[in-house]
């Protein structure tokens, strides 16, 4: 809405910087007994018929595109244009806004102006230069906006990405076990350490790190409400085939002897109180020691930031529901065709569905990464629209000042002081759009930024980055307008 907005308010500032080459017309048609009513029709007739062959060349190029568009954020949007009513109205209605906001202004001002004074008005007049200015400065406002907003964003998936998780998913897949299968979960993960390239294989129930965990309530040592806790039941192969670091006492010897004993993270011990975790008993439906303390892990999204771990061979549930394998290198076919004919044999009644565990990761931040994506594409196109709309008003201005330009370079001006002298008088307009657009954009997110647990900083090169490029891309618009009106023949600007 707001890029549409922009491209309504660009056709307002063109219209209306060329308005008065129609001022003579308008006169006669004033003169000749055409009410004030009837200009007003007649202007927005005419852009209503502009506006409405743009709805179809729009409906038409959006239906080409929305593959492309479907590809670039990960969507499956989809619609035939004319067979659902509800896009008849919503391009009825986008006809009619549109029409309003470009339109309307422009053609009822020029119809009030009185015959005479048409007649003898050469330029638009201050007023109505200073409201296209402040127009011009909306339209770079947003286009400052969406520039740092798109760099915040990408600065945050940079810093994401970045993020030490607390575990290895290098060469790390996984695959789900049917109810009956993951009774049988030993015997599988024996065939498959079997299998060369295989360098160790865990069992686990509860969840998968970096994804989601089940939660518990437990009473620890020391505390008397019980707290709340993420679990996953493992086997003694969890902690070194999934590459988490253990930083004080030991890891699971035994299957059946460390049955009983536990494992918490640092943040378990922190919510517990607790200066030396190890000894520390833990009750359930068990009572649990605790022999050893492993860092902190992501158990979620980077959205929910690290919780507390218990990790227990005390499986609760009726069997292990995932194996997790650790590769030697990367998945090739000759491993996935083994690892399918084991999973085959063993749970012939569930689909084979192997998951490579860094791109299950890397999919929960798609929606992150289609926003940032669609902030792009929109900075591209606000910035566009904003450039023509600057480059047709400098245009306009630098020909109604042509006979100005003229008597400058008859007096030696030079063109780039000429250039200088309107890129001053527009880019004026564009700081206020950044002093307008920076706290605002930063306010804006920092409120997205909410969402992440981790979370990079704003830095003040983005805001800076974001401003120099909207001035940058106007110093061109307007020297390019400017520049064919300054090259001309003073002999030919000041003929009478």
């Amino acid at each position: 809405l707001l890029i549409l907005m922009t491209a309504c308010f660009n056709f307002v500032n063109i219209s209306t910087a060329l308005s008065m080459r129609r001022s003579k017309e308008v006169s006669i048609r004033k003169i000749y007994g055409s009410g004030r009513k009837r200009l007003v029709v007649l202007f927005i007739s005419e852009s209503g018929l502009s506006i409405f062959i743009a709805i179809i060349f729009a409906l038409l190029l959006s239906k080409t595109l929305l593959h492309s568009f479907n590809g670039l954020i990960g969507s499956e949007l989809s619609f035939t244009i004319f067979a659902v009513h509800e896009w008849i109205i919503l391009a009825i209605i986008l006809w009619i806004v549109c029409v309003f906001l470009a339109s309307f202004y422009s053609a009822w001002y020029l119809s009030a102006i009185p015959p005479m004074s048409i007649l003898r008005t050469v330029s638009g007049g201050k007023g109505r230069q200073i409201s296209r200015n402040i127009l011009v400065t909306f339209q770079f406002a947003l286009s400052i906006s969406l520039i740092i907003s798109c760099l915040v964003m990408y600065s945050q998936m940079q810093y994401t990405g970045k993020i030490d998780k607390g575990f290895s998913d290098e060469n790390v897949i996984y695959l789900g076990l049917s109810g009956t299968a993951s009774k049988r979960s030993g015997i599988i993960k024996e065939r498959l350490e079997a299998v060369p390239g295989i360098v160790s294989v865990t069992q686990s129930a509860g969840g998968m790190p970096g994804l989601s965990f089940t939660s518990n309530g437990y009473h620890v040592e020391g505390i008397e409400k019980p707290i709340m806790s993420n679990a996953v039941y493992v086997d003694r192969d969890y902690i070194s085939t999934m590459g988490i670091q253990l930083v004080k006492g030991r890891d699971f010897r035994d299957n059946t002897g460390d049955k009983y004993n536990v494992l918490v993270n640092e943040t378990f011990v922190k919510t517990a109180g607790w200066e030396d975790a190890p000894g520390k008993t833990i009750q359930r439906n068990e009572e649990y020691t605790v022999i050893g303390v492993v860092s902190d892990f992501l158990t979620g999204s980077l959205h929910n930031g690290i919780q507390p771990v218990f990790i227990t061979l005390d499986n609760e549930r009726s069997g292990f529901g995932v194996i997790i394998i650790k590769l030697a290198s990367k998945l090739n076919n000759t491993i996935r065709s083994q690892i399918e004919k084991i999973y085959s044999e063993e749970d012939p009644d569930n689909p084979f569905a192997l998951e490579v565990m860094n791109e299950v990761l890397r999919e929960q931040y798609d929606r992150e990464r289609n926003l940032n994506t669609i902030f792009f594409v929109l900075s591209l196109l606000a910035i566009l629209i904003s450039s023509l709309g600057l480059f047709g008003l400098a245009t306009y201005s630098s020909q109604v000042r042509r006979k100005e330009i003229g008597v400058r370079k008859v007096n030696g001006a030079l063109i780039g002081d000429i250039i200088r002298r309107f890129t001053g008088d527009l880019l004026i307009w564009i700081i206020l759009a950044f002093i307008i657009a920076a706290p605002l954009s930063v306010f804006i997110m920092k409120d997205w930024l909410t969402n992440f647990e981790y979370k990079t900083a704003i830095s003040p090169l983005i805001i800076i980055a974001g401003g120099l490029t909207a001035m940058l891309i106007g110093l061109v618009s307007i020297s390019l307008a400017t520049l064919r009106e300054a090259g001309r023949n003073p002999a030919e600007t000041l003929r009478v």
